[in-house]
């Protein structure tokens, strides 16, 4: 086991479980540590925690494409995504198209991209006015809200 679902989580994924708080996890290139495939573990196992992955599943375009996939034949509504240093900006319109605009976060990583950068490939995507508001802030708002 790695990443988010090594034992060493545990006593801190209960302490989120318990306090209702919502848990980011990056997600990474390197499979063996910060694999989006964790976070799925995890979920299935807190299905109260809502976890968010970061970098929309992974730093690759590949993993970017297929974690909203995989995501969605798990069943999990407890996942969501963060658009943070999605170059890639194709892999963010696939992704709603599989799992809609309500399971997507708005983020930059900065300073790795410049917010900016990341506004406007959201404004640049085939996306409706209701998308877009849901992906700048609503779904984090609703969210954080659940507490």
């Amino acid at each position: 086991m790695g990443g988010i679902t090594h034992s060493l989580y545990a006593p801190l994924l209960s302490f989120i479980r318990d306090h209702q708080l919502p848990l980011m996890v990056h997600c990474g290139r390197r499979q063996d540590t910060a694999s989006y495939i964790y976070v799925i573990e995890a979920a299935k196992k807190y299905p109260d925690i809502t976890f968010i992955m970061c970098h929309l599943g992974g730093d690759h375009e590949q993993l970017k494409l297929q974690a909203p996939l995989d995501v969605k034949q798990s069943g999990l509504n407890n996942i969501y995504f963060d658009i943070s240093a999605t170059r890639e900006f194709w892999t963010i319109q696939q992704g709603v198209a599989v799992l809609g605009a309500e399971r997507f976060i708005f983020a930059s990583d900065y300073p790795v991209m410049h917010p900016r950068s990341s506004i406007e490939t959201i404004r640049a995507l085939e996306l409706s006015e209701r998308e877009r508001k849901l992906i700048f802030g609503e779904n984090i708002l609703r969210i954080l809200e659940k507490r």
